[in-house]
């Protein structure tokens, strides 16, 4: 039996199938061919990446050294984190980011990228630009001048760092983590880290900045009064101001005018300005009173405001702002310049401290004269860091190692510049303790013996907690530890300047250390106990600016040691580290931490 012949089907229908699977075969190479160029691009935009963090790297490590050198290293991370972009913003990429599985972590690669190239764009490179410029010559004073145009193009670089790196921070956290393959997310959360460790010290740059040319006196003369301490006679903020002098600044030009003695600015019979109420109720009328007295309180802006009307009673002029440095800032910059030779003396970095704080007290008993020594010591100093010569990297080391150590603090009388200082360390001890975070303590000495005998104070500071409340709120405990290194016979061997004593000791016996000391608290927790060496004290008590503070004295005769203890109970329930920052004082204070016992009940 034959089969009937199969009818063909209809050549239009023919057509059609030949249609449909050509169709499928060239979606199917295109996808294949999508796929590959988006696995190649993407392979090598992840080898761009990696190929610039040792470039960074190395950045951070040059520009430590000689940021004129890194002129290379940019244009090559610049070179690498373009490329990266460019491999990761076209339209196949971007489309295949709407497709499952592998879309969330091609978007996620792609702003990584960008993220990365703005932030060498338009943070890197402007600022390690300027920074070429501050290095070598740049800022190398002459004849007293320095250039103020690379200082100038600082403000400018650094003005907009805050707000990119902020931006550039909100782009990465915006990145979903979740779902994400785990290299992918392992570079968005270390991005995201560096960001945020980056972003305070940005913030510090971009708003710091504009203050650079004003404050120079490049937009307009300026006139500072300095107040130079001496920590032999110890204050919350270093020391008295022993001289005053003012420093005109006028486009590149630095002028010191004459030092004075802190006996040529009148006292007065009431606050010369009204005190602020922390400082009336723990330091009374004094800091209104006498300009020795104006650092007794750690606010360095009652104390600028103080000194400057001080100035101006004496002298009839309004100055722009208030420096306060101590013999330490002298110390650091001898050790940028060179030995200096001041009345047949040669004071170096590291005997400049003793000669002005303990020998010129030893060797000189007329007032008139230590003045005289002070002033051409100053007067020195000044001459050799503006005389130019000195390689500009050391002087700002010596700036910024001297700030560091709370020994520089500084004051704007224009508003503006004033608000960017009170939120950093320069603005003075009560400043830098709430830049120091919310755990931060403070503890602030003041001299109780009209003497000049605190170069014989050893100091220890420690600070730990214990958990003793059932709310779960722990126990800090700031330990203060002083010593008096004085010699034994010291109330007949040092001069009577040194050790003071009654009268002017305030009842305190002649040799007998007395400091006061104010302790502050961490913002919003609570002051308990006072001992000194182991027995309840009474204390002066007040809050300033939300931080409870106690103020009570301890004593030692020569060789002997008295320990202060003041106990807060932190505000919320939770783990506590406490940071502690203190007065500035002749020698190295040493802080550490220690294991408190709850109290006796």
């Amino acid at each position: 039996m034959t089969r009937a012949p199969r009818a063909e089907a209809p050549a239009p229908r023919r057509r059609r199938l030949r249609v449909v699977l050509g169709v499928l075969v060239l979606a199917a190479v295109a996808v294949t061919a999508a796929a590959a160029w988006i696995g190649v691009r993407a392979l090598t935009a992840k080898q761009e990446l990696e190929a610039a963090v040792p470039v960074v790297e190395r950045i951070v490590d040059v520009a430590q050294a000689d940021p004129t050198e890194l002129g290379d290293s940019i244009d090559e991370l610049t070179a690498h984190t373009a490329r990266a972009v460019e491999l990761t913003d076209d339209p196949v990429w971007r489309t295949a980011e709407h497709l499952p599985w592998i879309g969330d972590d091609l978007a996620a690669v792609r702003t990584l990228a960008a993220v990365g190239d703005r932030l060498a764009q338009h943070v890197a490179k402007p600022l390690v630009g300027v920074a070429g410029q501050l290095s070598g010559d740049g800022l190398r004073i002459r004849d007293g001048r320095f250039d103020p145009a690379p200082l100038a193009a600082l403000g400018s670089a650094a003005s907009g760092v805050g707000a990119e790196l902020a931006d550039a921070a909100n782009a990465v956290a915006a990145i979903d983590r979740e779902g994400l393959v785990s290299p992918v997310a392992h570079a968005r959360d270390r991005l995201s880290d560096l960001l945020e460790q980056a972003r305070p010290y940005a913030e510090a740059i971009s708003t710091a900045g504009p203050l650079i040319a004003p404050m120079l006196g490049l937009d307009g003369p300026r006139d500072y009064l300095v107040l130079i301490l001496n920590n032999a006679e110890v204050r919350a903020t270093g020391g008295i101001p022993g001289a005053l002098a003012v420093v005109h600044v006028e486009d590149g030009t630095m002028d010191l005018e004459p030092i004075r003695s802190n006996s040529d600015i009148p006292a007065f019979d009431a606050p010369i300005l009204p005190l602020g109420t922390a400082t009336a109720d723990l330091y009374g009328s004094l800091p209104g009173r006498f300009v020795q007295d104006v650092t007794m309180t750690p606010d360095f802006d009652e104390t600028a405001r103080l000194a400057r009307a001080f100035w101006a009673g004496a002298t009839g002029v309004q100055v722009d702002g208030v420096i306060a440095v101590d013999p330490g800032v002298l110390a650091a910059f001898l050790r940028a310049i060179g030995a200096v030779e001041v009345d047949g003396l040669t004071l170096t970095a590291d005997d400049v401290v003793r000669q002005l704080l303990v020998d010129s007290y030893l060797r000189i008993d007329d007032q008139g004269t230590l003045d005289a020594f002070f002033a051409d010591v100053g007067h020195a100093v000044f001459a050799a860091v503006t005389s130019g010569g000195h390689d500009p990297r050391s002087l700002v080391d010596a700036a910024v190692s001297s700030a560091q150590d709370g020994r520089i603090s500084i004051w704007s009388a224009h508003p503006d510049e004033q608000a960017v200082l009170a939120d950093t360390a320069l603005g003075g001890p009560l400043a830098a303790l709430d830049a120091a975070g919310p755990d931060s303590y403070g503890v602030y000495l003041n001299d109780a013996t009209g003497g000049k005998f605190d170069p014989f104070l050893d100091l220890a500071v420690d600070a730990g907690t214990v958990e003793c409340r059932a709310d779960g709120r722990q126990e800090v405990v700031v330990r203060v530890t002083a010593t008096s290194t004085a010699p034994n016979d010291a109330w007949q061997s040092l001069p009577r300047y040194v050790t003071a004593g009654r009268p002017q000791g305030y009842g305190v016996d002649v040799g007998v250390m007395a400091v006061d000391v104010a302790v502050y608290g961490a913002p919003g927790s609570y002051q308990g106990s006072v001992l000194v060496d182991g027995e309840r004290v009474p204390a002066a008590t007040t809050t300033d600016d939300g931080r409870p503070v106690a103020y009570t004295r301890i004593q030692m005769l020569p060789g002997r040691t008295s320990v202060l203890e003041v106990r807060y109970v932190a505000s919320e329930p939770g783990a506590v580290r406490p940071v502690v920052r203190h007065t500035p004082t002749v020698g190295p204070v040493t802080v550490g931490t220690w294991e408190p016992a709850c109290e006796a009940q």
